[in-house]
This record gives structure tokens, sequence and C-alpha cells, in this order.
């Protein structure tokens, strides 16, 4: 009995010991296919997040837009944060069921979802708001697409990294603020 018992926690050990690392394995491939794209995956700081929604007010009645919206975190914080609807877009499968189940969870789906498609696909024309943590070499060419797709007095909320050409409105905490005229 006692060998039967082992051989079952040695057995859930090694079962939880491969999961562990085909999905290690498979969060890594879908973050090397993301970075072809866009970004890696990196979680905004609180700070960052409070600095964004303060940049984005008023927020009622605003559709909001969050370009490669990683575990969700942004597109949550706006849905609470009062915006008429929060959109992400990510192409980390991974990161868009966890950030979908977070969203369900939290009783948000009314305000907020996540699309598992390419922002570089999409049309961002209906935005009134699009926020993003983007990373050097790719801000020259979304630059680009945000000032032909976005509508006059959309505003750009960027953390970390400016835009190559475009002038910021305001800096704060390292976020910057962009205003399309």
């Amino acid at each position: 009995m006692l060998l039967l018992f082992l051989m079952i926690v040695l057995g859930l050990i090694i079962y939880g010991i491969l999961f562990s690392f085909i999905f290690q394995l498979l969060v890594l491939v879908f973050d090397l296919y993301a970075r072809k794209y866009g970004a890696f995956y990196a979680s905004s700081q609180r700070v960052k997040v409070d600095q964004m929604i303060q940049f984005a007010q008023p927020l009622k009645g605003k559709q909001i837009v969050d370009l490669g919206s990683g575990d969700g975190k942004l597109v949550i914080a706006f849905a609470r944060a009062g915006a008429k609807k929060v959109i992400g877009y990510e192409i980390n499968p991974f990161l868009v069921f966890l950030s979908r189940m977070k969203i369900k969870l939290l009783g948000l789906s009314k305000h907020a979802a996540i699309y598992y498609q390419n922002y570089w696909e999409v049309s961002l024309s209906d935005a009134d708001i699009v926020v993003l943590y983007g990373i050097p070499w790719m801000m020259e060419k979304l630059e680009k697409k945000l000032r032909s797709e976005l509508k006059q007095n959309t505003r750009v909320i960027s953390n970390m990294f400016p835009f190559p050409h475009w002038k910021y409105k305001k800096l704060s905490h390292g976020v910057y603020l962009y205003e399309k005229y």
C-alpha cells in the first residue's frame, strides 16, 4: 500500500514537472512569435497604470484600445475605472486565455474584451484612446499607423517609450500622452 502511494506521489510530481516544462516552453515559443510582430510581454507597474488612467480622463463614454494587452491588466484597470468599452489585442494565446478568464471572473465582460488578433492588422479608427507598452524598434512604424488611422482628438498613451517624431503633450512617471490633431 505504501509503495502504491509513493508511486502515485512520484507520478504526480513527474507529471507536474513535465506539465510545467511544456507550459513554459509553449509560452517561450509564443513570446518569440510575439516579438516578431511587437513587444514581448511585460507587465505595467501600478504607478504607471494609475498615470495612464489619469491621462485618459474623462473615461465616460470612451472606447479604449490596448495594443498588446498581455495579461489584461490595463484592460481590466480601464474597465474598472469606468470606460464604456475596452478592447485588448494580443497574439499570445496563453495570455489571451488568462485575460479572458480574469475579465469573466471579475464580471467585466460587458465593458472589456480581449481579441486574439494582431493589432497591425486591425483598424483603430473607432478608438477614442489608445494605450500601449511598446518597445523602441516598433515605435516609428506604430506612429505611422496611428497617425494614418486615428480620428482627430484621439489620445494615445504610451508606457515607457516615446514616438520618434510625434511631440508628446504630457510626460509623467515615464508615461507619454499624445493627441492626434
